[in-house]
């Protein structure tokens, strides 16, 4: 048995959440029981035949880690993953001093110390790889290369993407949860400009404000758009829009694996510091944090981005180049590796 403690919701998004059901399903198909620990998340995993053990009545973090450590040892867990945003250098530790076997972290913020086994962080930007090392086994893995996307988008992503002269089709897509609710600003925006082209909004299943955006929707555009919600074939809708707007998180991993060029619109420094190392190495165009957006810019970078099909073809070829859609592989059979070394 191998154990995932995940979350995935309104608060940490539902990316922790897809990646490690991603990574699951392939343990499964290579022989491998998995268990499912989440605070936040059961809701997204009701429809999967995943088991699940919810601790959503659990308030502390030293409570969460005795519960979880009964449960590693009643299910006689071979291997214990943890895909925590805001997982401390303590909460770590004391999964190491009370499990002795593989203990393997997919983390994102790097600049901290963790106590694990395989330490895996798929984030493009250097900023986020340095880490104290407490312990001189620990194997890091880190860099785009790493990034944990869905198998479908590695069929896109090797479909060759056409850049047309006139585009058609804008997506916008901030995520499962986008809590800040930037989709309701950006679109906002768009529906006022002279931005002839179809608007595809999706929202995801933590997304809390669907009944204020189709209010927006239904009062004030004239223009075509459609709204999806809970999309099933997120690689097939994200190649074939012509452009699209996001925020660096993992969105913004599966724009560039499939080549569609993007504008990146940010919720916080995570994700401000993602987009720059996407814009440094070539694709996308960060246009800053939300708060910060200007209505004329904004508009103004979209137009132009819409009409310049050169720049829009070169983004295409560098987003496939950093993202390679082999990270769901790679890090499987890490974790496959791993176990059987010990």
């Amino acid at each position: 048995m191998i154990v995932f403690r995940v979350d995935g919701g309104s608060k940490c998004g539902v990316g922790h959440l897809v990646q490690c059901m991603a990574i699951a399903e392939q343990l499964r198909k290579r022989g491998f029981d998995t268990l499912f620990v989440v605070r936040e998340g059961v809701e997204l995993l009701k429809d999967t035949d995943f088991p699940i053990i919810s601790l959503d009545n659990v308030r502390f973090d030293i409570e969460e880690l005795r519960i979880l450590i009964k449960i590693l040892r009643k299910f006689d867990a071979k291997s214990l993953i943890v895909d925590l945003l805001d997982m401390s250098t303590e909460y770590s530790k004391y999964l190491w001093m009370h499990f002795k076997k593989p203990l393997i972290v997919i983390d994102y913020l790097g600049n901290k110390a963790l106590y694990a086994d395989i330490v895996i962080n798929g984030m493009i930007s250097p900023y986020f790889h340095r880490y104290k090392r407490v312990l001189p086994s620990t194997k890091y893995y880190v860099g785009a290369k790493y990034m944990v996307l869905r198998e479908d988008f590695y069929i896109y992503h090797m479909r060759r993407k056409h850049i047309p002269s006139k585009c058609n089709n804008l997506l916008v897509c901030f995520g499962g949860a986008d809590p800040t609710n930037i989709t309701y600003k950006v679109v906002r925006l768009l529906i006022n400009s002279d931005i002839d082209a179809k608007l595809s909004i999706i929202v995801g299943p933590a997304y809390q404000y669907t009944t204020k955006l189709v209010k927006l929707l239904n009062r004030d555009f004239c223009k075509q758009y459609e709204l999806l919600i809970n999309v099933r074939k997120m690689a097939e809708v994200m190649y074939n829009a012509d452009i699209a707007v996001t925020t660096a998180g993992i969105t913004v991993y599966e724009l560039a694996t499939v080549g569609t060029p993007t504008l990146m619109v940010n919720r916080d420094y995570i994700n401000n510091i993602t987009a720059e190392e996407f814009q440094r190495r070539g694709f996308g165009k960060n246009l800053g944090l939300a708060a910060n957006l200007s209505s004329n810019i904004f508009v103004e970078t979209v137009i132009n981005l819409l009409e310049d099909r050169e720049t829009r073809k070169k983004m295409s070829v560098n987003g496939k180049k950093i993202v390679d859609s082999r990270g769901l592989w790679r890090v499987t059979n890490i974790i496959i590796n791993t176990l059987e070394s010990n």
